[in-house]
């Protein structure tokens, strides 16, 4: 079971520049970390192939929460398999808890923001997304590491496969019209993917193909929703 941790023993870390957020009770700010705990009691990442990890470093961070002007500035690395940021105290991974309160997370050059979002089948999760497009339609990215366990040889002829991360193609997320939450993208086929713009559909359509706009590639498909957010 993770230990909880409260506000008093981590103020430090990320408030020793900002003497006047001291005053402000933050409930559960960090938790007890322990990653290899979450896989097998025995396992330890030195013995896993791959990361879950989106830099191999921790990256110099900032913090912004929708309640406090103040920007919060730390160490923080994403582990991509467990949806999670961490930092390191006293030799100890810690992984951020109160999310609700915070507005977004600046890490390596991208703005995470918590929300909830609408994957397949409608079902409704929380977790980071990294927004690419702001604005009336926005756009979302969120990334995946899949752990897989370690395979005994399937003949004599093969080899044993380790535990291994390996990271899976993004998902992206857009949340358009009368959506109230991200939404994810099944499908970049022109025709169905446009449904979702009614009326300038047709007027999309002919954007994408006098641009040579191919959705499925991410900077295309940033193109695309930058162009409809500056003019519709």
């Amino acid at each position: 079971m993770k230990a909880i941790l409260f506000f008093g023993a981590f103020v430090f870390l990320f408030f020793s520049a900002y003497s006047q957020v001291d005053e402000v009770e933050f409930r559960e700010f960090v938790k007890d970390y322990h990653f290899a705990k979450s896989i097998n009691d025995e396992m330890v990442l030195d013995e896993v192939e791959g990361t879950p990890y989106l830099t191999e470093s921790y990256q110099n961070s900032k913090i912004y929460f929708q309640s406090i002007e103040k920007t919060l500035v730390s160490e923080l690395r994403y582990n991509a398999y467990s949806g999670e940021f961490e930092f390191l105290q006293g030799g100890q991974k810690y992984e951020i808890t109160n999310k609700e309160e915070i507005d977004s997370i600046l890490y390596d050059g991208h703005s995470f923001v918590y929300t909830t979002y609408r994957g397949p089948s409608d079902r409704l999760k929380k977790g980071y997304l990294i927004q690419l497009v702001e604005g009336t339609c926005p756009l979302y990215k969120r990334y995946m590491a899949e752990f897989h366990q370690a395979e005994p040889p399937a003949t004599g002829y093969h080899d044993a496969k380790p535990a291994r991360f390996e990271m899976e193609d993004p998902d992206y997320y857009l949340q358009c019209g009368e959506a109230s939450e991200p939404e994810q993208v099944t499908t970049f086929r022109k025709g169905k993917f446009l449904e979702r713009f009614g009326s300038q559909e047709k007027e999309l359509r002919r954007y994408i193909r006098s641009h040579n706009i191919r959705l499925r590639k991410e900077e295309d498909l940033v193109k695309f929703l930058r162009y409809y957010n500056n003019n519709y």
